[in-house]
């Protein structure tokens, strides 16, 4: 694990209408959406919840150690360029700790992935310290974060950053859309220990975007003590309520991916939410963050973060 202290940056945020903030006009346009984000390499094995290697390129883990007692925990990312990954705020620990970003893994186990069904490997799995996470406010509720690292990504099939809605996707209604998620989740309960254990292969599945409603109705049952939240129920997004296709807290920080075109290119994979909260109750859909409210902020912080 990386040595040095990790800086923990609060920035000023001002939330503007998705609709009234266009990215593609931002100064940090070209640091974003690379021509190989969102696309899929084709080594995908159908059916199964085991994730393929260069299914997910996107996905990334953050994983942390405490400095006082050496206690590590790990959430899921996504890479969005060639310096930063996005995750949930909550991914950061409250004591002192190291962290370092793990890019090009599907296996744990697996210092080089290779495919089930055929002889194609990836490049060994990579490790980057951590320079800076960067959130917007101290906000329970405002949970999204970025991470930027030492160093830069190489991208290739394996390793590739997912992209950034713009245009007619800042506004758009994803209720009813099947989005996809992929992550390293605890989902195996000791019932003698009450212990859980995690694949060491990432996991993925599919499931339904929700409506406002519903999402309103997720917050009430997972956010129970306050209602400060109900001011900005446009940063939630919210999907799910299948039994056993939820998120844990291995997940927190993954991306809600859909699959999209925008101007006439060709279908890409976008994040239009963050794992952020999740109910013990299979009924009751998952709260992700919506990454549309956020995309000023988030075009900000890596214009003015890199070199």
């Amino acid at each position: 694990m990386a040595s040095s202290f990790v800086l923990f940056l609060i920035l000023p945020i001002h939330f503007i209408i998705c609709s009234e903030f266009d990215p593609s006009a931002h100064r940090g346009w070209h640091l974003i959406n690379d021509r190989k984000c969102g696309i899929r390499n084709q080594l995908k094995v159908f059916g199964g919840e085991n994730a393929a290697i260069g299914e997910f390129p996107w996905a990334a883990q953050f994983i942390t150690t405490k400095n006082k007692d050496s206690s590590s925990s790990m959430c899921t990312a996504a890479i969005i360029s060639d310096q930063f990954v996005l995750l949930a705020a909550h991914c950061q620990p409250k004591e002192p700790y190291t962290s370092v970003v793990v890019a090009g893994n599907v296996d744990m186990n697996q210092d080089s992935d290779c495919g089930s069904r055929t002889n194609n490997c990836a490049p060994p799995k990579k490790t980057y310290q951590v320079e800076r996470f960067f959130h917007p406010d101290d906000v329970f509720y405002k949970d999204i974060g970025l991470v930027k690292i030492k160093g830069r990504l190489k991208f290739n099939d394996f390793v590739a950053p997912i992209c950034l809605e713009y245009g007619e996707l800042l506004s758009k209604d994803y209720a009813g859309t099947e989005a996809e998620f992929a992550g390293w989740a605890a989902y195996k309960i000791d019932p003698v220990t009450n212990t859980t254990s995690g694949p060491s292969l990432l996991q993925k599945f599919t499931v339904p975007v929700q409506n406002e409603s519903v999402c309103i109705e997720s917050m009430h049952v997972i956010v129970r003590n306050t209602t400060s939240w109900q001011k900005d129920r446009k940063s939630f997004i919210c999907a799910g309520s299948r039994p056993d296709q939820d998120i844990s807290s291995e997940d927190s920080g993954g991306v809600l991916a859909v699959a999209q075109s925008v101007a006439g290119d060709i279908p890409r994979f976008f994040a239009v939410g963050v794992a952020a909260m999740h109910s013990e109750v299979p009924s009751i859909a998952d709260v992700y963050t919506r990454v549309a409210y956020y995309m000023e902020w988030i075009m900000d912080t890596i214009a003015n973060e890199t070199v």
